[in-house]
């Protein structure tokens, strides 16, 4: 015999189902977790490209809330709503659908805003008055219209900058910030 009560014959068994049973729910939560949070990726990314495009096609005088809806389609997604402000600043609002296993179908929702800014520096938002959006809207359309080349801009981290794959190139170091005395 091995000294244990036949009462207690079995029980490591038992506990080892328990244990199992719980890190299965455990493991299960953590994926519909998982999915929730690329589902809200997702409609972020979608509404940030919907407002970008629709914002470019407001300032050259096109119907923005339709190519914000045809970006969001390219994109997985559903444009739920749009509305193109004054100076061409364009909101909507994005919803992708995410299946959440047995408990459902949800939908991840995201709102972004895009416009135009003003070559000046001027503010193009609430703040701006309705000439100064104009213009900005106005030299935005000009600049995409005459399609002029961007210059050529090389971005390289701070890490790389005395790598010999990229000779020659500037780099700028963020000063450092003076901390308050305590």
């Amino acid at each position: 015999m091995s000294g244990r009560p036949d009462a207690e014959r079995g029980s490591a068994t038992v506990w080892v189902l328990a244990l199992s049973g719980v890190l299965a729910v455990v493991g299960l939560a953590a994926v519909l977790v998982g999915a929730a949070v690329v589902a809200r990726h997702r409609a972020s990314g979608a509404a940030d490209l919907a407002a970008l495009a629709a914002a470019v096609r407001a300032v050259a005088g096109g119907d923005a809330c339709a190519t914000a809806a045809e970006i969001a389609r390219a994109n997985a997604a559903e444009l739920t709503d749009c509305a193109v402000g004054a100076g061409s600043v364009v909101d909507v609002e994005v919803s992708v659908p995410v299946r959440l296993g047995e408990l459902g179908v949800f939908s991840a929702t995201a709102r972004a805003r895009a416009g135009p800014v003003s070559p000046a520096g001027l503010p193009v938002g609430r703040e701006a008055s309705d000439a100064r959006r104009q213009r900005a809207g106005a030299d935005l359309a000009q600049f995409l219209e005459e399609r002029r080349p961007l210059p050529d801009v090389t971005v390289v981290a701070d890490d790389d900058v005395h790598d010999p794959r990229y000779p020659g190139v500037p780099h700028a170091r963020r000063a450092a910030r003076r901390q308050p005395a305590a």
